[in-house]
């Protein structure tokens, strides 16, 4: 059976402090904290973060904290924080169909992303907040949807909705339920192996069963993109997941992250064609732009 080294978070951290331990039906034991990041010896960071017992080394969720007034001991979640690693880099994805994006608005029907895997909703919170979609997500344990709501700044609204639920029997069957007119722009998957000891990592195994990869393919709007977080620490796992993907989409894309752990993979049910000057004035390269996340764009690679 091969090592599977434990994932790591950033080693910088000063000083942590527990904020709540809760169980959930589906995360077990978990832990919200407080830690202070030494990004300057002036000025360190705050952070909250979300940890499961069964996979201890690997954050769930991290937002950036900040303080409600200059003077205020009083502290908050920042809306749509997306300081944790692959976040932006799932978010700048949407640039390769910001054409039919930017036609969902002027049609005045914002598109709709679905997330599967909420965490703490920072992800969630930034596509609706930052880039104005409709944004729906399904988490499996209540409890971390709970605790979402409470520390990390997660609201619901009319247009953004979350059901409690197993994401991947989601896909399968949500498709055959809809009308065209509910069609993703573009599913993101942020799904862990419920087994840290397999090598897997990210997805689960399951997520690439044909019954769920085609109920992917027809929830997606022609122009959509399905949006995976990878982690994985043996390569023919991966390089199969690749081979998968590839045999039930038009074209795949990928993007590495900074961290050497994580890496989007990106799979289109329509061909992206070329990327025009054009694109790169649009409404939502400056709302990526905003956030920061143009500058993974040029990192995309078709693979």
């Amino acid at each position: 059976m091969p090592s599977i080294p434990f994932l790591s978070y950033e080693d910088d951290v000063i000083r942590s402090t527990p904020v709540e331990k809760l169980i959930g039906p589906s995360a077990g034991e978990m832990l919200v904290e407080d830690v202070e990041i030494d990004r300057s010896p002036m000025s360190p960071e705050l952070r909250r973060r979300l940890r499961f017992k069964k996979m201890p080394n690997l954050v769930q969720t991290q937002v950036r904290l900040l303080p409600e007034s200059v003077d205020a001991a009083l502290i908050r979640p920042e809306i749509g924080s997306l300081v944790h690693p692959y976040l932006s880099h799932m978010v700048s994805t949407l640039f390769l169909i910001s054409p039919a994006i930017s036609d969902a608005f002027l049609s005045g029907s914002p598109p709709w992303v679905l997330c599967v895997g909420v965490g703490g909703g920072p992800l969630l919170m930034s596509l609706r907040c930052h880039l104005g979609l409709r944004v729906l997500g399904v988490e499996a344990d209540d409890v971390v949807l709970s605790t979402a709501r409470r520390h990390f700044g997660l609201v619901e609204s009319e247009f953004l909705k979350i059901v409690i639920g197993d994401g991947i029997e989601f896909i399968k069957n949500y498709a055959m339920e809809i009308s065209e007119s509910k069609l993703f722009h573009a599913i993101m998957v942020d799904l862990d192996e419920a087994d840290p000891m397999s090598g897997v990592g990210a997805p689960p195994l399951e997520f690439l069963e044909k019954s769920v990869l085609l109920g992917a393919r027809r929830a997606l709007h022609p122009d959509g993109i399905l949006v995976v977080n990878t982690i994985s620490s043996i390569k023919d796992i991966y390089a199969r997941m690749i081979e998968i993907l590839r045999s039930f989409f038009s074209e795949l894309y990928e993007l590495e992250v900074e961290n050497g752990e994580n890496c989007v993979v990106v799979a289109t049910s329509s061909p992206i064609g070329s990327i025009t000057k054009e694109m790169k004035h649009g409404h939502i390269f400056e709302k990526l732009k905003q956030l920061s996340c143009d500058r993974f764009i040029d990192s995309m690679r078709k693979i």
